[in-house]
């Protein structure tokens, strides 16, 4: 049972918070993987980061700047195959999310821009 006591044990039975804060994920101790594009424009897209290949497994929180004038959608895949809806991410925006498995992060252009990308 480990070396948790009876009390423990008891204090997890009364209160509900108190398991999902015993068994919450332990932090990733990997390095942060960046992707960047200071001149992002209709040729580029879409284009489709694979954050499984840069950590070597998906990743569980993610960021993504936009730098430039314009505008582009994001849409994320837990399985690099089925993307869920876009997101649009305006000037000076910054679309992040974290507790979540990401394998592909997939921006298309809606405008010319530039974007800064960091998964962990």
């Amino acid at each position: 049972m480990g070396n948790e006591s009876l009390v423990d044990l008891a204090n997890l039975e009364h209160d509900p918070t108190a398991l999902a804060k015993k068994v919450k994920e332990q932090p990733v101790s990997d390095n942060p993987e960046t992707f960047e594009d200071t001149n992002f424009v209709v040729g580029d897209s879409p284009v489709i980061l694979d954050c499984n290949a840069a950590l070597d497994r998906n990743a569980t929180e993610f960021s993504i700047q936009n730098d430039g004038a314009g505008d582009f959608t994001v849409a994320i895949s837990s399985d690099g195959v089925i993307f869920g809806d876009e997101k649009t991410v305006k000037n000076s925006e910054v679309y992040a999310i974290d507790n979540i498995s990401v394998d592909s992060i997939r921006i298309t252009h809606i405008a010319n821009s530039a974007y800064r990308v960091t998964v962990l």
